[in-house]
């Protein structure tokens, strides 16, 4: 357990972002600030053409960690949020149909419900199971309507539930459907090899499961599908600068304006990070995930939302007596304990739940570095509070 301002602080809210952050992912957002601190892309001169180095560095070892066939399908924007309004803005045409799931962040939903009165764009919401598992017969029912583009978290954020990924993708691309994938909560924690998985398109923040600093999301369009990209955003990029009406590369265009490189190189250390000290703390996650599980479905007054298995370390409870976030601010004020209660931004799988009414869901997000230590508090913190 760690301390801050003399406070007790056990973070377990790392499906927001993961703290802290691994020394190495610090050390290289500080070395470029140090060492180069200059713009990518737009000096000719040595400390402008070494941090262009080390975007391009950057950008490869991305594509490399997801199975991209080359780096020029990977654009860098501000955060998850802004790479899936890229991806949904610049692909999306006016009368397209759409599928989404009930599961979805409002990354997703706010956009759509936007381009459905700008655009006309149709859209339709495939149900999900208590568990939030994505309802598979509605599903194949959906895409045999055969949308343009299908839109699905890889898994819950409030239930931590996986979908079935590569049977998804085979139905929406036999359907002729674009399969775009919100890997928020899932890269990190789980195996992505986008060209084997058959995904399109998909998008991330780099500040959570990829243990990078705030600041920066990735976009990946698969080769090919990109020349349809039409970025919903251009300026300066340090290229054809004579051109008002250039034609730059699709993730030229998505990257206009100056990028944030301590946070994109925090980015490519964070994600070697977890190849080496991460892997082997995988493991000590997992195992913790399922202690906490196995408290919590012990306990007679906790309800757990979710399942119990293929899951990310993401749970959902609620309580009887407590409202989520009276329980939540509970934990905090008198034991340290940082967990977020709502709608987790989520709000179409909370009616399935039955907690939109009544202040959603209190929610345990664990990481690669949380602490035995700190899961034992946790526990021993409920069992204090609700008996």
């Amino acid at each position: 357990m760690r301390a801050s301002s003399a406070r007790l602080r056990v973070y377990l809210d790392h499906a927001a972002t993961s703290w802290p952050k691994p020394p190495c992912v610090l050390d290289a957002a500080v070395r470029y600030q140090e060492q180069y601190g200059a713009s990518a892309g737009r000096g000719a001169y040595e400390s402008g053409l070494a941090a262009n180095r080390l975007l391009q560095s950057t950008r490869r070892v991305v594509a490399d960690w997801i199975g991209a066939k080359s780096s020029t399908e990977i654009a860098f924007t501000a955060n998850g949020t802004m790479a899936l309004n890229a991806g949904l803005l610049g692909m999306l045409r006016p009368g397209d149909q759409v599928v989404t799931t009930a599961i979805e962040h409002n990354s997703v939903l706010r956009p759509l419900a936007m381009l459905a009165r700008k655009r006309c764009v149709q859209w339709q919401v495939v149900s999900c199971d208590r568990e939030g598992f994505v309802d598979r017969d509605e599903f194949q029912k959906a895409c045999a309507a055969r949308p343009r583009m299908v839109v699905v978290s890889h898994a819950s954020n409030v239930t931590g539930a996986i979908q079935p990924i590569e049977m998804m993708a085979t139905i929406a691309r036999k359907s002729g459907a674009i399969f775009f994938v919100d890997a928020a909560q899932t890269a990190g924690h789980v195996p992505i090899d986008v060209d084997k998985q058959g995904i399109d398109m998909m998008a991330f923040s780099g500040h959570k499961g990829c243990y990078g600093l705030l600041g920066t999301g990735v976009l990946y369009v698969r080769g090919g599908l990109s020349d349809e990209m039409e970025p919903p955003w251009i300026g300066g990029t340090g290229t054809q600068s004579d051109q008002l009406d250039a034609a730059l590369p699709w993730n030229e265009a998505m990257e206009s304006g100056n990028l944030n490189l301590p946070a994109i190189v925090s980015l490519m250390a964070g994600m070697e990070w977890l190849q080496t000290d991460g892997a082997q703390l995988k493991g000590q996650c997992n195992d913790m995930t399922q202690e906490l599980l196995r408290f919590l479905l012990s306990h007679s007054s906790i309800e757990v939302l979710g399942p119990t298995s293929n899951r990310v370390p993401v749970i959902s409870i609620r309580c009887g007596q407590y409202t989520a976030p009276v329980l939540a601010a509970i934990l905090d004020s008198q034991f340290g304990i940082e967990v977020r209660a709502g709608l987790h931004c989520s709000p179409l799988i909370h009616d399935r739940l039955g907690t939109s009414k009544t202040g959603g869901t209190l929610r345990i997000s664990l990481g690669m570095t949380t602490q035995p230590s700190e899961i034992k508090h946790l526990i021993d913190s409920l069992n204090q509070v609700l008996e």
